[in-house]
């Protein structure tokens, strides 16, 4: 399989990992951690095929892998280092799968272990596992790596490097084993040594996975030892360990492998396990990765909906084969499928996610297997805000009505609709609106009806039983001020349910009895009781003809002079009729209802004496246009004050830096800082290890000149010469990894003081966070001739 196949599937990772800057929801859609890493990989000469990778901070250990440079891009993956623990690893040598000719550009690339089995899985497990750490981009950094003399390089590979030479193997007379795991039985050196005693290997896998393979090596000499134990795949070295074993011990070695990293198609392999006294080999028979063929994604989604991808895969083998397919979200795999396919067979995968809790915004979703994948964009929509509501039936005091409950989850306000809502008339039905709630649930809200800023109502009071429908509003002008009415419709609408459905509740308002004194001179006409009844018979019909005309002439309510005509009917024998007739009509129309309330109404309005009864047509119309009056007083001052806002304040220019530190070989009395940018000038500072115990002082082994503000390139450090410091030595003795630090001139004499002044002067740059601004690398120390 070519390895490029890999490197693609790295790249789509990667550009799901950045897909989105939301944090994803615990649970099927748990965010990868993404704390702050480096690598630092500087220009070197190599022997062979291994390179050192100055430094890598890895916040939860880890893995640092090679890749070639493809135009400055990560192209084919060439080599994986051994697991790295958490925090700063420096010297790391990474066995790549070919020497290394002329010279050549690599791109170091942190991964972390996401699944903690210190193997690098991330091609076997179609990258759902072990995936690059990443910033605003995955965190690498390039060297270009030269080739010594091969003469040179092999005389120093036989005197310097433990183990055997790279093309250390088992006699070409020897003749491969009987079995495909070969024991210390079989093979094993007597005497001395570093023996295989164990051998464990897959025996079938799928091109593009990890190969995980365990030795068991015993040290039946009598004294301590550490040797390389090397694991080759068809005789080409992907991997070593040092491995320190006591006399008489044992110890596992385990190995993690891609086989995408090596150009290994289907097919069958041997492979093998080495020390410099033993070996042992192995058989392993590699199957194609299913192909995509097709996907089909929704290109739009609502927050809280299930998402679901629909993906062909097919079996290029010629054989049976069951592999993984992944539903990659934003980074994270979310589903995941076993596919079982005979030879050249297609099959539809159905994989989906929920997206609950995800934050609205545009992401890449994509389908894989283990070296192909497809991928798509899709935006979700924000979620609607979510409300609930319980209005029951009632009787309605003071015209006011009382809401059970309501949940209103982005705050907001309860409006009251009558029924003319149910025939369209959206905004002229509201009728009452509670004040505004803050987010959160609420018991018994009292609403006031009549009272809505911007409505122009015809009725002040509720004057007949009628049903009402309660309704959760959203404010969403945020000036916490109900404006559905005054802006027609435009700001503050109503909730919705995820169907798009108004949240709303109905119930049945019973209105209060009418005042007993709504009653007229009943006493005047209840003493002629006594009279005959046969002339109620006669005058019964003039009787309500007249009071059909006073209760029309009520109903229209152009002239109220309902009193003058109760003095009509002079007849005493009209009296009873009368009576009864009023009483039962007045109970059906319910004209005392709506007048009496309006002549209270007046008297608790108007400012000034309530004027006589046959004044009361002037007086009704009097209040209603105050009352309009009140309403727009009331509105301006509210809306004046909500559109008062604070400016907001701008930040102030800060000194700024970065720098670039790369692995790097050196005589140990020097370090080249690869680039540096200061904005205000000052120094490169070079600390030890000690920096992450918290020695901020001890710590420094080096300074730079001072340094104009600007960019400078290839600042050459010597090492232990800093103003103020006395050291117990003039060079490095043994690789390690140094921290570049940009420092600042504070006290603008060009002269490194900040040890000196016990940290008082030149403190260093800080980021936008208030960390120190560092890179780190990895120092190899070249032996003195």
């Amino acid at each position: 399989m070519d390895t490029r196949q890999y490197a693609i599937l790295l790249v789509g990772v990667v550009a799901l990992s950045l897909g989105t800057a939301a944090a994803l929801p615990a649970g099927a859609l748990d965010a990868q951690a993404q704390e702050t890493a480096t690598v630092s990989f500087t220009d070197q000469s190599v022997d062979g095929d291994t390179v050192t990778v100055d430094s890598a901070t890895l916040p939860d250990g880890g893995f640092v892998v090679i890749h070639e440079s493809d135009d400055g891009e990560a192209g084919d993956v060439v080599g994986v280092s051994e697991y790295l623990e958490p925090g700063e690893s420096e010297d790391i040598e990474v066995e790549l799968d070919t020497d290394v000719e002329d010279e050549e550009e690599y791109i170091a690339m942190a991964h972390q272990d996401t699944d903690g089995d210190e193997a690098f899985t991330f091609v076997e497990s179609d990258g759902e596992e072990d995936v690059p750490y990443t910033t605003e981009e995955p965190v690498t950094d390039s060297a270009t790596v030269t080739a010594e003399d091969a003469d040179e390089a092999e005389d120093e590979d036989e005197e310097d490097e433990p183990g055997p030479p790279a093309d250390a193997g088992p006699p070409e007379d020897a003749g491969p084993p009987d079995e495909a795991n070969v024991t210390d039985d079989e093979n094993a050196t007597e005497g001395d040594g570093l023996l295989i005693t164990d051998l464990e290997a897959p025996t079938n896998a799928t091109v593009g996975e990890t190969l995980n393979v365990t030795a068991t090596v015993e040290n039946q000499g009598e004294e301590a030892t550490t040797q390389r134990v090397e694991f080759r795949v068809d005789g080409q070295l992907v991997d070593n360990r040092n491995v320190s074993v006591d006399a008489g011990e044992e110890a596992t070695v385990n190995f993690a492998v891609q086989s995408g990293q090596y150009n290994l198609s289907a097919g069958d392999y041997r492979h093998s396990v080495f020390t410099a006294d033993d070996w042992a080999l192995g058989e392993i028979t590699l199957q194609e990765s299913f192909a995509l063929t097709d996907l089909e994604a929704p290109e739009n989604a609502t927050v809280g909906d299930t998402v679901t991808v629909n993906a062909t895969v097919q079996n290029p083998n010629d054989a049976a084969a069951t592999q993984t397919v992944y539903f990659r979200f934003a980074g994270p795999i979310v589903d995941s499928e076993s596919v079982t396919l005979d030879a050249g067979e297609s099959e539809t995968v159905s994989l989906e996610v929920n997206s609950s809790g995800v934050a609205p915004g545009n992401y890449t979703h994509g389908v894989f297997t283990a070296t192909a994948g497809a991928f798509a964009d899709i935006y979700l929509a924000p979620a609607p805000p979510e409300a609930t509501i319980v209005f029951e039936n009632q009787t309605a005091e003071n015209d006011t009505v009382t809401i059970e409950s309501v949940s209103v989850e982005a705050g907001g306000f309860v409006a009251i609709h009558d029924a003319s809502l149910l025939d369209g008339n959206v905004v002229g039905s509201v009728v009452g609106v509670s004040d505004y709630l803050e987010p959160g649930e609420y018991e018994d809200v009292e609403v006031e009806l009549f009272d809505v800023l911007g409505a122009d109502l015809e009725n002040e009071t509720l004057e007949e039983n009628q049903t009402l429908i309660a309704m959760p509003h959203l404010d969403t002008n945020e000036n916490e001020s109900y404006d559905f009415v005054a802006t027609g419709g435009e700001a503050d609408g109503p909730y919705v349910d995820a169907d798009g459905d108004v949240v709303l509740d109905v119930a049945n308002v019973t209105v209060e009895d009418a005042d007993a004194e709504n009653e007229t001179e009943a006493p005047e006409t209840e003493e002629p009781e006594t009279e005959t009844e046969e002339p109620v018979t006669e005058t019964e019909t003039p009787a309500t003809e007249t009071e059909t005309e006073t209760e029309t002439e009520t109903e229209t309510e152009e002239n109220v002079t309902e009193e003058p005509t109760t003095e009509e009917p002079v007849t005493e024998t009209e009296t009873p009729a009368t009576e009864t007739e009023t009483e039962t009509e007045e109970n059906v129309t319910e004209e005392n209802v709506t007048e009496e309330p309006t002549t209270e109404e007046n008297v608790t309005e108007e400012p000034v004496p309530v004027a006589p009864p046959d004044e009361e047509t002037v007086t009704e119309e009097t209040p209603t246009e105050e009352n309009e009056t009140e309403d727009n007083l009331t509105e301006e001052p509210v809306t004046e004050e909500n559109e008062t806002e604070t400016p907001a304040e701008e930040d102030e220019d800060a000194p700024m830096a970065t720098v670039s530190l790369q692995d790097q070989a050196t005589n140990g009395t020097t370090v080249t800082v690869e680039s540096v940018n200061m904005s205000e000038g000052g120094f490169v500072t070079l600390h030890n290890d000690s920096l992450a115990d918290g020695d901020a002082l001890g710590s420094v082994v080096g300074v730079s000149e001072y340094l104009e503000p600007g960019e400078s390139e290839d600042v050459t450090i010597t090492l232990f010469d800093v103003p103020g410091v006395e050291y117990e030595t003039d060079r490095l003795e043994e690789g390690q990894t140094l921290i570049a630090m940009p420092h600042l001139d504070t006290d603008e004499n060009e002269s490194y003081d900040f040890v000196a002044t016990n940290g008082s002067e030149d403190g260093p740059y800080v980021d936008a966070d208030g960390d120190a601004v560092t890179d780190d690398g990895r120092i190899v120390v070249e032996s003195v001739a």
